[in-house]
């Protein structure tokens, strides 16, 4: 077993344990353009229709989505941007935004630097929503859309009245303070079946440890998240995502290289976990961070069955033992014969990941019941 950065892949197999319980969760960190929010709303769309969640759940999670991430570009975006460019980080904290589903629940976090001059100004506004109760917040909505009052200094902002009648639930914030002239203002709400009038236990606690992912998620300088069900659809639209994030590289083979082990660990992903028959959302989870040297760094942690773990783990060992010859003739000679790309993983793309990458698959095998282990995967993209 390849042990290289063992924590990284012991934080893999963590949060995979962690997020297991979540029917779905996937997190953005970093900057927010236009194909990233289709992107994320895509992504949701797709989950959504595939457990089958009422219209009426949809449209209400997707309204909220969509206020929320236009709240992380507006608080962001300086005087001289535009809708069509990126949202430029500030001070090294990149914006992030999660949303994860619970026992029925879906939960929305938002997260954005915001200048300390406008913090007091946020809070009263978040307050005020809080403070009114349904039909309260129904007259507070009309008042303003008779009146105008639609200013930044004026009303309470329609958004966020309308993410609190949507969702029939409390407005759940906090402000960290990051230097003299910034915070990093963190949202989360909450949309279910039924109406709360208050902040629950479980809602708090949820808030914290969204907060401490998010650190988390610094500290190991991780740009995507995506934990639930592997499948094409979603994989597309990973994909997609994970392009966006390297799409900036100077570097252009590099840049193939990265997004092709990209590809390769999600097909790997989708291929073991296709034919196992376990609740959904426990599925797998996969990320793309950053190492100390500024490598990107692909990991996935995902269900295998037990029986096919001596072929996987033996093929991975042989791909890490080849040469660069070797594994040139071993890329070239699976590309042709395509009916060994086999679900034990004895294929092309554990073959195709090892080259791409310049530096062995680190993994390790975890047991995870009776009939299935999981299975958490390294690779780190070398120029």
């Amino acid at each position: 077993m390849i042990a290289q950065n063992k924590s990284k892949l012991t934080y893999t197999f963590d949060f995979y344990k962690e997020m297991s319980h979540y029917d779905m969760s996937y997190i953005y960190n970093g900057s927010f353009s236009q194909a990233i929010t289709d992107d994320i709303l895509s992504l949701a769309e797709t989950n959504m229709d595939q457990i089958g969640e009422s219209s009426k759940i949809q449209k209400r999670v997707y309204f909220i989505m969509v206020e929320s991430l236009q709240n992380i570009t507006r608080h962001v975006e300086t005087s001289d941007s535009k809708a069509s460019v990126e949202v430029k980080e500030v001070e090294g904290v990149p914006s992030f935004f999660i949303i994860q589903r619970l026992n029925n629940e879906y939960i929305i976090t938002s997260g954005n630097i915001i200048e300390n001059t406008n913090v007091n100004e946020l809070t009263s506004k978040l307050d005020k929503v809080n403070s009114l109760d349904p039909e309260s917040l129904k007259n507070y909505s009309k008042q303003i859309l008779e009146t105008g009052e639609l200013t930044n200094k004026g009303g309470a902002g329609l958004g966020l009245i309308e993410m609190a009648r949507k969702s029939g639930n409390k407005l759940i914030f906090d402000f960290n303070p990051i230097d003299q002239n910034t915070s990093f203002f963190y949202f989360q709400i909450k949309v279910s079946s039924g109406l709360n009038s208050t902040v629950s236990m479980d809602d708090y606690k949820r808030f914290l440890s969204s907060k401490k992912l998010h650190q988390q998620i610094l500290q190991n300088d991780i740009k995507l998240i995506f934990q639930g069900e592997f499948n094409d659809e979603t994989v597309k639209t990973v994909l997609s995502m994970a392009e966006a994030n390297i799409a900036l590289q100077e570097n252009v083979n590099y840049h193939k290289n990265v997004f092709s082990i990209i590809v390769e660990m999600l097909h790997n992903i989708n291929q073991h976990t296709s034919a196992i028959d376990i609740e959904k959302g426990n599925l797998g989870v996969f990320f793309i961070g950053k190492d100390g040297d500024d490598n990107y760094e692909i990991n996935s942690s995902n269900l295998i069955a037990n029986t096919n773990i001596p072929a996987f783990e033996k093929s991975l060992n042989e791909i890490n033992g080849m040469t660069v010859n070797e594994l040139a003739k071993q890329v070239e000679l699976k590309s042709q014969n395509t009916d060994t790309y086999e679900t034990v993983g004895r294929g092309l793309g554990l073959a195709q990941m090892r080259a791409c990458s310049k530096s062995p698959i680190a993994y390790e095998i975890s047991p995870y019941n009776d009939n299935h282990s999981l299975i958490s995967l390294k690779v780190v993209a070398k120029e």
